[in-house]
């Protein structure tokens, strides 16, 4: 009986090490898949596709127009109240 539990603690003990190990694999696993995508060597790159500083330089353009757009909305509706 005491050779069974040791070794079912011998047993639990190794499986504990391999998932340690498992864990650590997976962390530096993730880390390279991270880095390739940072890299954009995950998918083929399209050599039409426009610069990131360029679709950066659109939304900006985007939320600044719709930011002045929301502005003179309010401007319209505080003038239509004053009005009424």
């Amino acid at each position: 009986m005491l050779k069974t539990i040791e070794q079912a603690f011998e047993g639990m003990d190794r499986f504990s090490s391999m998932l340690a190990s498992s864990q650590s694999e997976l962390t530096q696993l993730d880390q390279s898949i991270l880095a390739k995508a940072f890299r954009g060597e995950l998918v083929a790159q399209d050599p039409n596709d426009e610069p990131a500083s360029m679709l950066l330089k659109r939304i900006k353009q985007h939320r600044e127009e719709e930011s002045v757009n929301n502005l003179n909305a309010k401007k319209h509706r505080a003038s239509r109240k004053a009005k009424s």
